[in-house]
């Protein structure tokens, strides 16, 4: 199961809209091979859960080969099993009507491959870091065993730059077990003449088509640090020249390439002995070599892989992480950010679905008003209420102009429980306002809050010093009426004070009640208890 694209998909085409594949969400195909196409996607669940994650599917062509399906199955059996850092992780394995999907953990960074096609040969430090990664998980999975203790003998066969994956924190995944071998009762054999993996990276031994085991991949592995360290490919492309190369081709070496690290070149020679007895019998054992022919300080650490992938593959992540993004819905919103047509929206919805408006109960002013103004600080009742204010400016005149709305003198502010309360009390502190300056209510629009809110101030009333009145023949407009109830009751559900009922108090006399029942109770039920016992030691005296 190859996923390699020359060009990322999210670049050469628009990704497609949202659709919904069993329990996930597929937002765009990400990687494509002959047998499986990789989507990204998202686990959605109740309460806002969302999972990021990767959806690779059986391609509808191979659907119908129950070999491919085999290998598919054999894929996520095997990788359900490692529990490594260094292995892509599998969550799951099913089907959606008749079609076979993994989801798996979500990675986001590079192939090896993407890396030396962006920016070429890596150096023996970035190689040896790779590695020194990629094999601590290889032979996890080659130490694999059953729950007896048994060695379940996995070898992976089609380690490649494609099924090296390194991250955005520089750590390095194992991906594809698709054509893994597994010595159990659920193995798939490999069938006669028939030989899997990519052909540049076989084992002559593999390629011969004779049992394999994990030092094949060892051989894979030297051929991807050769590829990255030169920057080329060892083996042709063409299948005939390509199998007589891994046969009896010379291995070219790294001198020619520029590369001056003996010990280096005797390691990855090794790796690449036709005669397997002459390989490295484990990973282990290649990765202990590499640390012996690279000086310690020298091996990349998991920061500077990571500044490799940003510094030649920033542009995919972000494409990828774009395709999440544009996709994404929003669970919770600032009030300040939900749009006004969705406010205006859910105040009709209340309004109309609200039962008969009455009238508000009457409070009276809080007498705190004048000394707050004085203060220069609005009072705050505990109560929601209606909010009114009276504009500092005079009537417009018929030409349109309007007053100067830099009043200089003192404002008086004044709370009451509706506009006509108000307008009285407008009038008490100064009679002369309410004949010229209009009243205007502030447009009651509710919020949705996201955590708990002030409440909203009572009716307020700021009455400005006033001005002589400017002639006008418009008459002053009418105040507006007092919106409705229901208005004010959502004003009061959103900012979400609850008001708790006290506890009604229990007299004496009750608790006594309640006591002498509960001891007639169980007088009862002694008295049962004994004429029952009494019963009982009556019936044999009866007999004799």
């Amino acid at each position: 199961m190859t996923i390699a694209l020359p060009v990322h998909p999210l670049l050469a085409n628009p990704p497609p809209a949202p659709v919904n594949f069993g329990r996930y969400r597929l937002l765009g195909r990400i990687g494509a091979g002959g047998m499986a196409e990789v989507w990204a996607g998202e686990l959605r669940s109740r309460g806002g859960f969302c999972k990021r994650v990767v959806v690779k599917r059986i391609r509808p062509g191979s659907t119908r080969d129950p070999e491919w399906a085999r290998m598919f199955e054999t894929e996520a059996r095997i990788a359900a099993r490692l529990a490594h850092p260094n292995i892509c992780e599998v969550f799951e394995l099913g089907d959606v009507d008749g079609e076979l999907y993994m989801a798996l953990e979500l990675l986001r960074g590079a192939s090896l491959r993407s890396l030396l096609r962006e920016g070429g040969a890596l150096t023996p430090g970035q190689v040896a870091g790779l590695i020194e990664q990629a094999g601590a998980g290889l032979h996890h999975a080659h130490e694999l065993r059953d729950a007896a203790g048994a060695p379940l003998g996995v070898v992976h066969r089609d380690v490649s730059p494609e099924n090296l994956f390194v991250t955005v924190d520089g750590q390095i995944k194992l991906l594809d077990f698709g054509i893994a071998k597994i010595a159990d009762r659920f193995a798939i054999k490999t069938l006669t003449g028939k030989t899997k993996g990519k052909l540049a990276y076989i084992a002559p031994e593999q390629l011969a088509g004779e049992v394999v085991d994990r030092r094949a991949d060892v051989w894979a592995l030297g051929v991807v640090m050769w590829e990255a360290l030169t920057g080329h490919r060892l083996f042709s492309h063409r299948f005939s020249e390509a199998v007589r190369q891994i046969h009896d081709a010379e291995i070219p070496s790294l001198t020619a390439y520029g590369i001056l690290q003996p010990q280096l070149e005797l390691v990855i020679r090794t790796a690449l002995a036709r005669d397997r007895e002459r390989r490295y019998a484990t990973v282990d054992e290649l990765r202990a070599a590499l640390r012996g022919a690279v000086a310690p300080s020298e091996i990349a650490t998991p920061a500077q892989l990571a500044a490799l992938v940003q510094a030649r593959c920033a542009r995919t992540v972000a494409d990828l992480d774009q395709l999440y993004v544009a996709n994404a819905d929003t669970v919770a919103r600032n009030r300040d950010s939900v749009p006004p047509a969705l406010l205006a929206a859910a105040s009709a919805f209340v309004d109309r679905n609200a039962a008969p408006t009455r009238p508000l109960p009457a409070v009276p002013a809080d007498p705190r008003a004048p000394e707050a103004a004085a203060a220069g600080r609005p009072t705050r009742p505990d109560r929601p209420a209606i909010v009114a204010t009276v504009s500092d400016v005079g009537p417009t005149t018929a030409r349109g102009d309007e007053a100067d709305a830099d009043a200089d003198g003192p404002t008086v502010i004044v709370a009451a429980p509706d506009l006509s309360a108000a307008r009285a009390a407008a009038a008490v502190a100064d009679p002369m306002a309410t004949a010229t300056i209009p009243l205007a209510a502030v447009a009651t629009v509710p919020v949705i809050p996201v955590a708990t809110v002030p409440a909203i101030p009572a009716a307020t009333v700021v009455v400005a010093q006033p001005r002589p009145p400017v002639p006008s023949p418009t008459p002053a407009r009418a105040p507006l009426a007092a919106p409705p109830a229901s208005a004010v009751r959502l004003s009061r559900r959103l900012t979400l004070r609850h008001v708790p009922t006290p506890a009604r108090p229990r007299s004496h006399v009750h608790l006594l009640a309640r006591a002498l029942v509960a001891a007639l109770l169980i007088g009862a039920g002694l008295y049962a208890i004994e004429a029952a016992s009494a019963a009982q030691q009556a019936a044999p005296a009866a007999h004799r």
